[in-house]
């Protein structure tokens, strides 16, 4: 039977560009702000929000969950500065932090490549890390913050919707297992630095999660801010 309670959506942010995704280095734990474009990527996003909630984003959100990186925070503070969400609560939450990516970090893909058992068919999704997440790891930290985000929008009157910045990896997981999808089907799921997706439901009806709409850059090539990010992301 349909369950109409499902008229809210979350909007997810991918953090802006920083040093190392213009290089391809995995970026899991290390703390990395943003880079210049990173910055620029930002204030785009801010002005898409503005543009798009009418310069107001208290009217369609109630909360910003956001990870404890300072890349994503740094992204959080911009685009809620710019499109009128200043007096949104804003929840720090753990699980929303990138993958670990153990003895990986800060490696390219070609380098992980030439050292994991695996070689040229090494896929993070599909392979893990040692010392760090592997794919299922991830998808039991989406799923705890799903769990939340859900219990929170019910319990509230409008607005419901909510955001959440993160990052690409954990971002493609939480895609997937919105939509009931096994943690490594985010492999198929790309993500941009400054993106933007929206998890929603077909009909208002809870059993019914779809993507909206999946990373978005629209607003970034509008403002020739898309950078073009090497192969990190499989």
């Amino acid at each position: 039977m349909p369950d109409r309670r499902g008229n809210w959506s979350i909007a997810l942010v991918r953090h802006g560009a920083t040093e190392w995704t213009a290089t391809g280095q995995h970026t899991g734990a290390t703390d990395i702000p943003l880079s210049d474009v990173g910055v620029k990527q930002a204030q785009c996003l801010g002005r898409h929000f503005a543009r798009t909630f009418h310069g107001d984003l208290t009217r369609q959100y109630a909360y910003a969950f956001v990870s404890p990186k300072e890349r994503a925070k740094q992204t959080c503070d911009v685009v809620l500065k710019l499109a009128g969400g200043k007096t949104l609560k804003v929840i720090e939450d753990r699980d929303l932090a990138e993958w670990n990516y153990g003895e990986y970090e800060g490696l390219t893909s070609a380098e992980i490549r030439k050292r994991d058992p695996a070689g040229e068919d090494w896929n993070v999704f599909i392979h893990g890390c040692p010392g760090g997440e592997t794919a299922a790891d991830v998808g039991k930290r989406v799923d705890r913050f799903l769990q939340r985000a859900r219990e929170l929008a019910l319990s509230l009157d409008n607005p419901k919707n909510i955001l959440a910045f993160s990052h690409g990896h954990v971002l493609r997981v939480l895609g997937a297992r919105w939509i009931g999808l096994p943690p490594d089907h985010g492999r198929f799921l790309a993500y941009n630095t400054a993106a933007v997706s929206y998890l929603a439901f077909e009909h208002n009806n809870l059993n019914e999660p779809v993507l909206q709409e999946w990373n978005s850059v629209t607003h970034l090539v509008v403002e020739d801010c898309l950078q073009h990010e090497f192969e990190c992301s499989f």
